[in-house]
C-alpha cells in the first residue's frame, strides 16, 4: 500500500552481516517539485501465510527531489525465509516547513539534577524528524536518573493527547560519563517546540 507521492523500488532482504535476524531495505525517492520535507509513516510487516510474525513502524521524512532507503531489522525472524512475504505500507504524508529556529527547545532540571545530570547539546533534526540530546554526569558519583523528551504540537502546552508526544529514558551514568538520546516524532508537521526534563534519584 502506498498512499504517498513517493516512488518505491524493489525490496532487498539479507541475513547475517553480524546482526541477529532478518534485515529488509527498500529504496524510495521523491520526485515532485514541492520544496521542503515530506513527513510520512511507514510500516514493514512480515507474514507466514496469513499470520503476522514481525512488524515495525516509524515516522520518517524526505527532502524534495531526493532518495533514501527505508530499512527494518526483524530480530525474531531468522533467517528471512521464515517469512512467506514482507510488505511495506506508506501513508499519512504531510508537508513539513519549519523555518530556521521555528522549533524551540528548552531544558527543565529538578533541584536534585542541577549541575549533576546536564544537557551538553540538543537539537531538532528536521530531516530525521527527531530530537536529540547529549547528556553527561558532571558529578563525582554514579547517578541514576531519567530524561524525558516532550514534543509539543500546535497549541499544546502540556502532555495532553494527540498534539503532544513524550519519550522517557532511564539513565545510569558513571562520573564524567556521557550519553546521547534520540526521540522521533509523529507530529513533525505540527511540531512547534520540545522540552527536555531531567531528574535524578
Amino acid at each position: 500500500m502506498n498512499e504517498t507521492p513517493l516512488e518505491v523500488s524493489e525490496f532487498e532482504t539479507y541475513d547475517g552481516y553480524g546482526v541477529r535476524g532478518c534485515g529488509v531495505s527498500v529504496p524510495i525517492s521523491r520526485e515532485d517539485a514541492d520544496e521542503g520535507y515530506l513527513q510520512f509513516d511507514y510500516r514493514f510487516t512480515a507474514y507466514d501465510g496469513a499470520d503476522v510474525v514481525a512488524e515495525t513502524a516509524s515516522p520518517q521524512s524526505i527532502d524534495a527531489d531526493s532518495s533514501r532507503d527505508l530499512s527494518a531489522q526483524f530480530e525474531d525472524l531468522d533467517p528471512c525465509t521464515e517469512a512467506t512475504r514482507i510488505t511495506l505500507e506508506l501513508w499519512n504524508a504531510q508537508e513539513v516547513d519549519h523555518e530556521d529556529g521555528a522549533v524551540d527547545g528548552e531544558i527543565t532540571t529538578t533541584p536534585e539534577a542541577e549541575e549533576v545530570f546536564v544537557v551538553e547539546d540538543h537539537e531538532f533534526d528536521e530531516s530525521e524528524c527527531r530530537v536529540s540530546a547529549d547528556t553527561a554526569n558532571e558529578s563525582d558519583e554514579q547517578i541514576t536518573g531519567v530524561i524525558e523528551i516532550v514534543m509539543y504540537g500546535a497549541g499544546a502546552t502540556d502532555v495532553d493527547g494527540a498534539q503532544t508526544e513524550s519519550s522517557s529514558f532511564d539513565v545510569d551514568l558513571e562520573p564524567g560519563e556521557e550519553r546521547s538520546f534520540n526521540a522521533g516524532s509523529r507530529i513533525c508537521a505540527e511540531l512547534e517546540s520540545y522540552e527536555l526534563r531531567l531528574d535524578v534519584e
